[in-house]
């Protein structure tokens, strides 16, 4: 166990490695989310996202800090944590083109999704703080998100 955490930091530490435009990092989340996943998939798949990358997955509190950390001491914080570490969620690495923009575009904004995004369409009803997908929101960041649930796909950056 020691080992692979071990193995583990130095995949996420590891600066040298190559950067991928065409890869995004996110999870369908336990509320809401988790009822529509079929759909949702479906959807992504219709959308051109090819998934690299899909499992079931539960944030713990360091794993959650690591996602969510830049977040902390604002209002919504510890809600944030609670709700991410409270269930699984189905973590996702897909591909496509402009991957983190194409799928920013569709899942929409996390506070007023456009109609026919993701979020539009399965928001969590009167919970701006809440919503049925997380998306990764910088290229620079996939690779760090993504290792937390799927090490075995460290190669992918190689």
């Amino acid at each position: 166990m020691r080992e692979n955490m071990y193995r583990y930091k130095n995949l996420k530490q590891n600066s040298m490695y190559k950067e991928r435009t065409d890869l995004t990092y996110s999870y369908i989340k336990a509320e809401n989310g988790m009822e529509n996943a079929e759909e949702i998939l479906r959807r992504l798949q219709e959308a051109g996202f090819k998934i690299i990358g899909q499992k079931l997955f539960r944030y713990t509190e360091t794993t959650a800090k690591d996602l969510y950390g830049e977040h902390e001491g604002k209002h919504f914080y510890e809600r944030l944590m609670t709700f991410t570490c409270s269930a699984d969620v189905i973590a996702l690495v897909l591909q496509k083109d402009n991957a983190v923009e194409a799928w920013r575009d569709f899942i929409g904004d996390t506070k007023k999704p456009a109609e026919g995004t993701i979020r539009y369409l399965f928001q969590i009803p009167n919970d701006g703080e809440k919503n049925v997908v997380h998306g990764t929101d910088k290229p620079e960041r996939v690779r760090e998100e993504a290792l937390t649930p799927f090490p075995e796909l460290a190669y992918l950056w190689e």
